[in-house]
């Protein structure tokens, strides 16, 4: 049912935005970026399919974590890759660090601390009840098995 969704949702995501790229034109401003990229048409062209690439193995990596965890891990990851991005855009790319930057930073890291802390606490509490459980039960003797 999830990759139903997925595929729903990515095909009316893929249409829309074909049809809006066709409706502005934009498709020759791709060939005029091309030629005003600094390294070269062919290589433009090669960053545009790389980035293509990466977005669909990170969109795997999102749904197998829903898969297999939660949707709302997933979303904490998410939430912390994009100021990961930021930062990575101002190391690389010389971008400037601007205060929009630093604040979604902030805010991601609280998020992620915040999540694993009521983790943690969540899983001492659970701990906690079934040693209780286990004590407050009668020990019964198991008899030995002999060979």
């Amino acid at each position: 049912m999830l990759m139903f969704l997925l595929i729903v949702e990515k095909s009316a995501n893929k249409t829309f935005s074909t049809v809006g790229v066709i409706i502005n034109k934009d498709f020759q401003a791709i060939q005029e970026e091309a030629s005003q990229f600094d390294i070269g048409d062919v290589k433009y062209y090669l960053v545009l399919v790389c980035c293509a690439i990466i977005w669909q193995f990170t969109l795997l990596g999102i749904v197998g974590v829903i898969f297999y965890s939660s949707s709302l891990l997933s979303g904490i990851i998410s939430a912390f890759l994009l100021p990961i991005t930021e930062v990575l855009a101002v190391i690389l790319f010389r971008e400037k660090f601007q205060i929009e930057k630093g604040i979604a930073i902030f805010l991601a890291i609280c998020g992620f601390i915040s999540y694993f802390y009521g983790e943690n606490e969540q899983s001492k509490k659970e701990k906690q009840k079934t040693i209780d459980e286990e004590q407050s039960q009668p020990f019964l003797l198991q008899p030995e098995l002999s060979m």
